[in-house]
């Protein structure tokens, strides 16, 4: 969907029947906050998930994310499946602290996500908050570079072999790249496959 931030119930339903017309797949729908997505009010995200079944998930990322996500949980019909966070995981904490399923973050810390949500599941806030804490630094970096950031990191760790990308953005200058290499390397011993390649 196009940002809009004026859409109403009725236009987002409309797409979402179209969508679920075309399978019987469960859908998830994200809401971003603009310029990248609709930045859709709690309440017409609940308009749109009554009318249509098929979505099994929200992705609740505009702001505030938690208090998004309580309503929303609070009031989702039984087809809703679950709520997750977004936001490169920089909220994490609180949105699962208040119910939420799950985050898709990128992928430059993965295992490092999934300790923390491994110690979710075992009722150990404390771990919860060290994992964040630890990212935290790195998740900084991510929100201003976006996918340069990410990108740069897998090159790094020897999971893709060039950290191009198509969207425009910000890139890395040797200062960022020399930030960046002291925060992995407190990472490191979290990381599989850990740092195996330098700044370019």
């Amino acid at each position: 969907m196009s940002p809009n931030t004026s859409a109403t119930s009725s236009e987002v339903v409309a797409i979402f029947r179209c969508v679920a017309s075309a399978g019987d797949v469960p859908i998830m729908l994200q809401n971003a906050p603009p310029p990248a997505g609709s930045g859709l009010a709690v309440d017409v995200v609940l308009d749109v998930v009554r009318a249509v079944p098929e979505i099994a998930y929200v992705k609740e990322e505009s702001l505030p994310s938690g208090a998004r996500i309580s309503r929303l949980i609070a009031n989702a019909p039984a087809t809703l499946r679950g709520v997750l966070g977004g936001a490169g995981g920089r909220y994490i904490t609180d949105e699962i602290a208040r119910g939420a399923v799950g985050t898709m973050p990128a992928v430059e810390l993965a295992e490092m996500h999934a300790a923390l949500f491994r110690a979710h599941r075992a009722g150990d806030r404390a771990a919860v908050r060290r994992w964040f804490n630890r990212m935290l630094p790195l998740l900084n970096m991510q929100a201003v570079f976006r996918w340069a950031l990410t990108k740069e990191v897998l090159r790094r760790r020897g999971i893709i072999e060039h950290a191009g990308k198509r969207a425009a953005g910000l890139e890395l200058d040797a200062g960022d790249h020399a930030e960046l290499t002291e925060i992995l390397a407190e990472l490191s011993d979290a990381l599989d496959p850990p740092v195996v390649r330098g700044a370019p």
